[in-house]
């Protein structure tokens, strides 16, 4: 499945207040610089664990309908549509499915496929949300070490000193149980 970000998240994992709290920061004169390192760190938390920390909305794109398919990035909090176009071009609606949330990453059963689909690419799209309603307090102070790490370490930033790798050794561990498998 391709993926394409209809909507961002209009929240990070950590708040900036809670952020500078915990760098114990006063005053606003490095709020950009600390909204960038959640930013990043954010972005690093959902490649190491393969999910939507805060709610997105997306569109995945297949060729064809199949059996089945996985919803990347979990958790799924709703599959909103399914649609394919016909051979005519024109965008049709299919509702003839069922979602098994149970597992995860979570799974569409397509239960009949449409005669009059266009065969060519990207021709089924299933536009859904995923994400956490709240993040997880360990993903959270994941997040704010990592951030608190790239903050204090931004004047000799290179990705893959010492000071990554010893935070990669102990700070990644709090993401562990929330790895999934990439779909």
């Amino acid at each position: 499945m391709k993926l394409k970000m209809i909507t961002p998240p209009a929240s990070m994992p950590v708040t900036l207040q809670e952020a500078k709290d915990f760098f114990r920061v006063i005053g606003t004169d490095e709020d950009d610089e600390i909204t960038r390192v959640i930013k990043m760190a954010t972005e690093q938390a959902e490649i190491i664990t393969n999910r939507q920390l805060n709610i997105a909305t997306y569109e995945g794109y297949l060729d064809a309908f199949p059996v089945s398919v996985k919803i990347p990035k979990p958790p799924l909090v709703s599959v909103q549509k399914v649609e394919y176009i016909d051979v005519n071009g024109s965008a049709q609606a299919f509702t003839d499915y069922l979602v098994d949330e149970l597992v995860e990453p979570a799974v569409i059963q397509f239960n009949s496929t449409p005669t009059d689909v266009r065969d060519e690419i990207n021709s089924v799209i299933v536009t859904f949300q995923c994400g956490y309603t709240e993040v997880p307090a360990s993903i959270q102070s994941y997040v704010l070490n990592a951030a608190l790490t790239r903050f204090e370490n931004r004047e000799g930033e290179v990705v893959g000193t010492i000071t990554d790798s010893k935070f990669a050794a102990n700070a990644r561990k709090l993401l562990d149980s929330y790895r999934v498998i990439p779909v």
